[in-house]
């Protein structure tokens, strides 16, 4: 939890171009054509970051309402290749990744599919992520089985 929590005003970019020199200048760009204000609290490269290669930066921001702002607009920067996620923990992704899965095995199905953060919907019913037993349960406590073998 107190990783979540420190991690709760981070972005992730993906998609910058450029070594350590020009990242500050480039994620400032960024924020100006995306069209929103922000302090920043702190800009770290992960990886090498090799001249043309595009790499991953993570962006602490120092206000929550502005990370909210920018993720609202994050859009604009498709056309670009750069794309801006939450900063998640281990687990967080762990769980995106298998709901992402399950949405994928249902669509292909036929099936409509909505997810968000912990929770899927398919055909209309709501499906949430248990975190201690890292299962899929719906509101009435059934666990998720892969529903088209039945």
């Amino acid at each position: 939890m107190k990783e979540r929590e420190e991690r709760r005003k981070n972005i992730v970019l993906r998609g910058i171009k450029g070594g350590e020199d020009v990242i500050e200048k480039e994620v400032e760009g960024i924020m100006k054509e995306v069209g929103v204000v922000t302090d920043l609290k702190g800009i770290k490269r992960i990886g090498g970051g090799k001249e043309g290669e595009g790499g991953i930066v993570i962006i602490r921001m120092r206000d929550l309402g502005q990370k909210k702002e920018l993720m609202i607009k994050k859009n604009k920067l498709r056309e670009r290749g750069i794309r801006i996620e939450d900063d998640m923990t281990w687990r967080e992704r762990k769980m995106k990744w298998k709901l992402e899965d399950i949405a994928r095995q249902e669509r292909g199905k036929g099936k409509r599919v909505w997810t968000s953060y912990g929770k899927l919907q398919i055909e209309g019913k709501w499906w949430f992520w248990d975190e201690d037993k890292e299962i899929l349960k719906d509101g009435g406590g059934e666990c998720w089985v892969n529903k088209g073998e039945e």
